[in-house]
C-alpha cells in the first residue's frame, strides 16, 4: 500500500510520511484508524521498542526445539502459539521470531517455503550493510539465515563469507563447531576440498572436546566422502571405519549413513558385491529410522545394480525408490537412473528426452559439477551414435561448466 493509500481519509499523506518517519507522534484516535486500515491492533504500531517477558520466554523455548531437532515438537509448539506470534510490536522480537521460523522451515526440508519467508521478512527488514542497528544475539543468527538462503540456491562462497561472520560473532564451541562444518560442506560443493578438510577437522576437534560422538562421526563421514571424491580409497576407508568404530550402535542415526558411503567405497573398488551387502543393510537401517535420505540410498543401489548388470533388479528398485521422491531434485535424479535403463534396453529417444531434461534442471539452478558430468557422457553418447553436431553442443557446454567452476575457484 502507498502512503496515499494508508491514510486516505485519515489524514494527509504527507502528514503520514511524518509518522512513519518518526518525525510525529498522533493522537491515540489517529493511531486507532491507521491500525484498522492496517488490520492489527494498536499495539503493533505503538511498541516497536518494549520487549514481551512472556513472549521471550515463547520464543527461547522455540529456538531449544529448533536447535535440538525436536522438529515435530517445534511445529506443535508454533501452532499451540501461533496466535501469540501473529503480531510482535517489539522490533527486535519480530526479527528473532521470524529468524527462528525461517530456521525451523529449512530444518523441516521446506526449502521454497524457507525461500519465501526470508525474502518476506528479512530481506525486507535488513541487509548485511545495516546489522549495527541489531544486538550481537540476533547478528550471529542473522548471518546464520543468509547463510542458509544461500547455500540452498548453490552460492556456496556467499554462504561462507556469512557463516564467517557468525563464526567471528560467537565464542560458543557448539556454534563454532556447527559452523566449521557448514563451511566445509560448502567449500566441498565448489571442489575445494583441502579447504574443506581443514573446517571438518576443525569441526571434529570441537566436537571431540565436547564428547558428541555422533557430530564426530558426522565429520569422519564427510572426511571420508571428500576422500573418495579425490580418489583416495584408503583414507575414505579408514575413516568410515573411525566413524564406524565411535558410534558403535547401528540405533545411531548417523550410522547408516557410514554404511552407505562405505558401500560407495567399495563400489568405487569395483567389489560389487560387498558393495550391495553394505548398502542393503543401509536401507535396512534407514527404513527403520524412517530417514529422508532413503531416496539416496535407493539409488545408490540402482547404481550398483548396473553396474552388475542386474537390469531387471535394478528396474525393481527404480518402482520402489518412486515412492521415495520428496523433492525437485529427487524427481530429476530419477529421471537419470531411468535414462540408464532406457540406454540399457535401447529405448534411444527416451534416454535423450530424460537426460536433456536433466542438463536443463541442473543448468537452469547453476550446478555445474552435475551438468559437466552429464554432458560428458551425453557427448560420448552423441559421438558413438555419429552425431557429432550433439556432441559438439554438449562438448560445449562441459566446456562451459568447467570455467564457471574455474570462475568459482578463482573468486575465492
Amino acid at each position: 500500500m502507498t502512503q496515499a493509500k494508508v491514510s486516505d481519509g485519515i489524514i494527509s499523506s504527507s502528514h503520514y510520511s511524518n509518522i512513519e518517519g518518526g518525525r510525529y507522534m498522533p493522537p491515540s484516535e489517529t493511531i486507532s484508524l491507521l491500525a484498522e486500515r492496517l488490520a492489527v491492533p494498536s499495539s503493533y504500531l505503538l511498541g516497536g521498542m518494549i520487549e514481551d517477558k512472556e513472549l521471550a520466554l515463547l520464543l527461547k523455548k522455540y529456538e531449544e526445539l529448533i536447535e535440538t531437532d525436536e522438529l515435530e515438537q517445534a511445529s506443535q509448539f508454533f501452532k499451540t502459539n501461533k496466535k501469540k506470534f501473529e503480531y510482535i510490536p517489539s522490533l527486535q522480537q519480530e526479527f528473532y521470531f521470524n529468524l527462528l521460523r525461517c530456521l525451523h522451515l529449512f530444518k523441516s526440508g521446506q526449502d521454497d517455503a524457507f525461500s519465501h519467508q526470508y525474502l518476506e521478512t528479512i530481506v525486507s527488514f535488513m541487509d548485511q550493510e545495516s546489522t549495527s542497528a541489531i544486538s550481537g544475539f540476533l547478528q550471529r543468527r542473522y548471518f546464520y539465515i543468509v547463510a542458509l538462503y544461500h547455500y540452498i540456491h548453490n552460492e556456496y562462497l556467499d554462504s561462507i563469507h556469512c557463516q564467517r561472520h557468525a563464526l567471528q560473532l560467537t565464542v560458543d564451541p557448539i556454534i563454532s563447531a556447527k559452523l566449521n562444518f557448514n563451511i566445509a560442506l560448502c567449500y566441498f560443493h565448489l571442489s575445494r576440498y583441502a579447504e574443506s578438510i581443514e573446517f571438518t577437522q576443525k569441526s571434529k576437534d570441537f566436537h571431540l572436546n565436547l564428547h558428541n560422538w555422533r557430530k564426530v562421526a558426522e565429520c569422519y563421514n564427510l572426511l571420508a566422502v571428500i576422500y573418495l571424491e579425490l580418489k583416495d580409497i584408503q583414507p575414505a576407508k579408514e575413516y568410515i571405519k573411525k566413524g564406524l568404530q565411535i558410534l558403535d550402535n547401528e540405533s545411531e542415526v548417523t550410522y547408516p549413513i557410514l554404511l552407505h558411503n562405505y558401500a560407495l567405497i567399495y563400489k568405487e573398488e569395483q567389489q560389487y558385491e560387498k558393495a550391495l551387502t553394505l548398502i542393503n543393510d543401509a536401507l535396512r537401517l534407514k527404513k527403520g529410522h524412517k530417514l529422508e535420505s532413503i531416496f539416496f540410498t535407493l539409488q545408490a543401489k540402482i547404481e550398483i545394480l548396473f553396474k552388475m548388470n542386474e537390469t531387471s533388479l535394478a528396474k525393481n528398485v527404480l518402482s520402489e525408490a518412486e515412492a521415495f521422491v520428496s523433492s525437485e531434485l529427487n524427481k530429476v535424479q530419477l529421471e537419470i537412473l531411468q535414462s540408464k535403463l532406457h540406454l540399457q534396453q535401447n529405448e534411444f529417444k527416451e534416454y535423450e528426452k530424460k537426460m536433456q531434461s536433466s542438463i536443463n534442471y541442473f543448468h537452469e539452478h547453476k550446478n555445474w559439477k552435475r551438468i559437466k558430468e552429464l554432458t560428458e557422457e551425453f557427448a560420448q553418447y552423441f559421438e558413438d551414435g555419429k552425431k557429432y553436431k550433439q556432441a559438439n553442443i554438449n562438448n560445449r557446454l562441459c566446456i562451459q561448466s568447467i570455467n564457471n567452476m574455474y570462475k568459482e575457484l578463482m573468486r575465492g
